[in-house]
């Protein structure tokens, strides 16, 4: 059976290609699957190349955006053993801080951000720490040394690891770009965090951070959150401060089947980011997360005030009138813990917490007095001045 075969070659463009067969049955067959190959080859390859050209020049113009929407930002990232977790706490003038800065999963995380973050070098500390076991500082180093870009970058990692002294691997990155553009700079690490920041009005907003991390006995997501307002007390973003988020991740925690995001509050263009985030994670804490034996806060006189007149607004408690009783008890001088937090007022406590917790809690009795899950009581009462608490429905 004979057959020809005539193929013109494309010009430079490839806009011409010509292919001619002389004969008929297999070779037909043949030719026309040929023809269908060697289109589809020559429209991949001009879309390849086609996409590289893009992708350099969406590149170049996230390069040169204005100053307000870079993501110059301070945060800390940590682990806590106790816990199982790692988490961030991060706060920017830019919108999007919640969806770009944190990249995490269980047992690690890291904070993308600086002069132009780089989401795949993120995710390659990532994978080296998960699939190849390296430590933070070796993971982020391996990323850096594969990222033709290091010098735009600032970097904070956290992730569990048994083999460190206490537990947890910790480093951070902060490319030239951002030193020598942004002088007011800083890095820190500790025994189980990494603070970093850039285009801060104070180069000492790292130590404030760090020094507030360590004192503080509260939950992994107290902790972040308490590091990063009192970071507030010492400097702040340059251009200002509207965007933060806190996240949490955990693989053990008891929702974990559920969602691996053991805390997650975010705020985006509010000028009391502060309130907002706080009001956030309590909410969060209160509503989805067992009561944190650190978490617990001593109930004064004012504390309870605050707390059955929400209770009491919200209709779940039907008890005596405080300011009345305060009243008439004040020259008999009796101890709040001895008298002044009934049964109705525990009562009230567990039928909000029926209504509106995963896990309800109630006051915990000590030699020193008696405590309340501080999550719980700031959602209680700041949700009912928020209006967003739900009332009592017989």
């Amino acid at each position: 059976m004979n057959s020809e075969i005539k193929i013109e070659k494309s010009n430079s463009t490839g806009k011409r290609i010509l292919m001619h067969c002389e004969n008929t049955g297999i070779t037909n067959v043949l030719m026309k699957r040929f023809r269908k190959i060697f289109i589809s080859s020559v429209v991949l390859v001009l879309c390849f190349n086609f996409t590289v050209v893009v992708a350099d020049q969406i590149d170049n113009q996230i390069i040169d955006v204005p100053k307000n929407v870079k993501f110059h930002t301070r945060s800390i990232v940590a682990c806590d053993p106790v816990e199982d977790a790692c988490g961030i706490a991060v706060v920017s003038f830019a919108s999007g801080v919640p969806a770009v800065v944190p990249v995490g999963e269980v047992n690690v995380m890291v904070a993308n951000q600086g002069f132009f973050p780089s989401h795949s070098t993120s995710q390659s500390i990532i994978k080296n720490i998960k699939i190849f076991g390296m430590s933070a500082s070796d993971a982020l180093n391996s990323a850096l040394a594969t990222d033709p870009r290091a010098e735009l970058r600032q970097l904070g990692v956290a992730t569990l690891d048994p083999s460190e002294p206490f537990g947890v691997s910790v480093a951070n990155f902060t490319g030239a770009s951002n030193i020598t553009q942004l002088p007011e700079t800083c890095n820190i690490t500790g025994e189980t965090y990494a603070v970093q920041g850039s285009l801060q009005t104070s180069s000492e907003v790292c130590s404030a951070m760090a020094a507030a991390f360590d004192a503080e006995e509260g939950s992994l997501a107290v902790r972040l959150l308490k590091a990063l307002t009192a970071g507030s007390s010492v400097g702040n973003d340059a251009r200002g401060e509207t965007s933060a988020t806190v996240k949490v991740y955990s693989g053990s925690w008891v929702l974990s089947d559920v969602t691996p995001l053991s805390a997650d509050a975010n705020v985006d263009r509010s000028k009391d980011w502060e309130e907002e985030l706080e009001y956030g994670v309590s909410a969060y804490l209160a509503t989805l997360v067992p009561a944190d034996p650190r978490n617990l806060v001593k109930l004064t006189d004012d504390l309870t005030d605050d707390l059955l007149k929400a209770l009491s607004k919200l209709g779940y408690y039907q008890g005596r009138d405080r300011e009345r009783d305060r009243d008439r008890e004040r020259d008999r001088e009796r101890d709040r813990e001895d008298d002044e937090w009934l049964p109705a007022a525990e009562e009230a406590l567990i039928a909000f917490g029926v209504s509106n917790q995963f896990f309800p809690s109630g006051t915990v009795l000590k030699d020193e007095g008696r405590f309340i899950d501080g999550p719980t009581a700031s959602y209680i009462i700041e949700g009912e001045e928020r209006e967003v608490a739900v009332p009592f429905a017989p």
